[in-house]
């Protein structure tokens, strides 16, 4: 049998066996049936959701027509749900799913129905693992904030995940789709719970309005979060509350800050901010605080403190209309609202558009009693940045200093160029940049900016150099000597046929007719093979 054939059968075969082990049913509700006598066929559905839940098995699908149910449902097994469409079909309640811990969905397609009318719209309990899952055209009403699209929202979190034992969320795409927030709302996805790691996600903002857009909201005594390899785009953020220990590496936030508020614990390292100050970031209740930029570490009131946090190796570029850094508090705080142990170092501060002149690498909004090391960063230029008192408002920067802090910073020293290889508290001596190139002296070569290496090999090649063109000298000499001394006894050996010259012996001469000395047949060797014996000759002869 031709191979093809067998391959399409084949694959054929196993998409039907896929289909059938990822839905083995469905279960049928209208708002026309009947729980009582119902079956859960299309043409006899049950009248509620719950009902059909409780008859379907694992892997079944609910279908529902369209109209309103007005129920809010726990799912305690692995069912997916399906309704008419997203304009006809409504859950009036929420849907929690509490299935055993460890439940695995795999291949969930939940989609065409919104849920409206509770503050919990969505919510996970235990440790649930959804693989492949997609919310297609889902939408949440509540208070008047709709969303289209394939994601979530309400007033205080669209999805709410929550559970000690932790989550791994991993190869994810948060979105909002678009939404209106007449009612303000503020957290799309709301994460509560111990260790948890959020890793190769994308947060997309886009289409928001009202300045408000995609938030990520991860609150409530959570520990150990490790957030990587994620990007933000078109006024998406992160925003991470009240918790301990959290990295946030390798990730790319564009147009899009994150805050960290009431954190001990932090290390944002590797990242890039680009234009995150068009759009903000917003604290737990509206108009408590915000902030467009790359970074906020805030204190709410009444709220513990932040320490132990290091901002190292990110790199800063764009507009980011408030500041780059921003270090601030609820105002008024109490005193326990403490600062501390907050180092900033390593980083490139290139590039930053100060179009409003109010921008700041880094803004410590705080008075006396906190300061923050900022040691050994690169402030876009050699002469480091623009320190600027809180009471100042005409700190303005220069064409030499580009780059302005604001508060009590201690700057340290810095870097010279973006390649972070000379650090400098004393720009003129020490960066190559603003060092005149040097004359050089007469007869000796300009080594100025040679590298250590290659100014120890010129200074053992050199004289090598030197020495071998002396002995070049003497072996021309030498061979010049020579060559006279040979012509000399050219001169006078007599070849057979010549007349005697004056000063040497004679001998037997033919007296035949001399031939030319350019002959042909003349042994121009026997001119040529002069040895040390001849030389010995001829220089008794002349000393004679």
């Amino acid at each position: 049998m031709n191979t093809k054939i067998v391959l399409y059968f084949l694959l054929t075969f196993l998409l039907v066996l896929n289909n059938h082990l990822i839905s083995t049913a469905t279960v049928w509700v209208s708002n026309t049936g009947d729980d009582t006598t119902g079956t859960g066929t299309s043409s006899n559905p049950y009248k509620t959701i719950a009902h059909s839940i409780d008859q379907a098995t694992a892997l079944d699908t609910i279908r529902m027509t369209a109209g309103t149910y007005e129920e809010t449902l726990t799912v305690s097994k692995q069912v997916y749900f399906e309704g008419e469409s997203i304009d006809t079909t409504t859950i009036l309640g929420g849907i929690t799913f509490s299935t055993a811990k460890n439940t695995k969905w795999t291949g969930t397609l939940i989609k065409n129905f919104q849920i409206s009318g509770t503050s919990k719209l969505l919510y996970y309990q235990n440790h649930q693992i959804f693989e492949d899952t997609i919310w297609n055209s889902v939408a949440f009403d509540l208070n008047d904030n709709i969303t289209t699209g394939n994601h979530l929202i309400d007033f205080i979190g669209g999805t709410t995940i929550e559970g000690d034992d932790g989550w791994t969320i991993e190869y994810c795409t948060f979105s909002t789709g678009h939404y209106e927030n007449p009612g303000g709302a503020y957290f799309q996805f709301r994460i509560y719970g111990g260790p948890t790691t959020l890793s190769h996600c994308e947060l997309d903002g886009y289409d928001y309005a009202s300045n408000q857009s995609c938030q990520v909201n991860i609150a409530s005594s959570w520990t150990n979060l490790y957030v990587h390899d994620t990007t933000t785009r078109e006024g998406g953020n992160f925003y991470f509350c009240n918790g301990e220990n959290i990295e946030v590496s390798d990730n790319t936030f564009t147009d899009g800050p994150i805050g960290l508020d009431s954190v001990t614990g932090a290390d944002i390292h590797d990242n890039t901010f680009h234009d995150s100050g068009l759009h903000p970031v917003y604290g737990p209740v509206p108009d408590q605080y915000e902030h467009a930029g790359g970074i906020a570490l805030i204190g709410m009131y009444g709220s513990k403190q932040v320490h132990n946090v290091q901002i190292r190796n990110n790199k800063f570029s764009g507009n980011v209309r408030s500041s780059s850094i921003l270090i601030n508090r609820w105002d008024p705080a109490p005193t326990s609202d403490t600062f501390s142990d907050i180092q900033v170092y390593e980083n490139d501060f290139s590039e930053i558009e100060d179009d409003f002149n109010g921008i700041y690498a880094i803004n410590l909004n705080f008075g006396t009693g906190v300061s923050i090391d900022a040691d050994k960063n690169f402030w876009d230029g050699p002469y480091g940045p623009i320190k600027c008192e809180l009471s100042d408002t005409d700190c303005k920067h220069t064409d030499d200093q580009k780059i302005r802090v604001r508060g009590n910073i201690n700057i340290g020293s810095w870097y010279c160029s973006a390649d972070r290889e000379i650090s400098t508290t004393n720009p003129e001596d020490d960066c190559p940049a603003l060092q005149p190139t040097p004359t050089p002296t007469p007869g000796s070569a300009d080594t100025s900016g040679l590298s250590t290496s290659t100014k120890i090999a010129l200074g053992i090649s050199l004289p090598i150099a030197f020495l071998l063109i002396i002995a070049l000298i003497i072996v021309f000499i030498l061979a010049r000597k020579k060559k006279k001394l040979q012509n000399e006894l050219m001169m006078v050996r007599q070849p057979q046929g010549w007349t005697q010259v004056s000063g040497v012996k004679s001998g037997s001469l033919s007296t035949d007719k001399s031939p030319s000395k350019y002959d042909d047949e003349t042994d121009d060797d026997a001119f040529l093979d002069t040895d040390d014996d001849d030389l010995e000759d001829l220089e008794d002869s002349d000393s004679d």
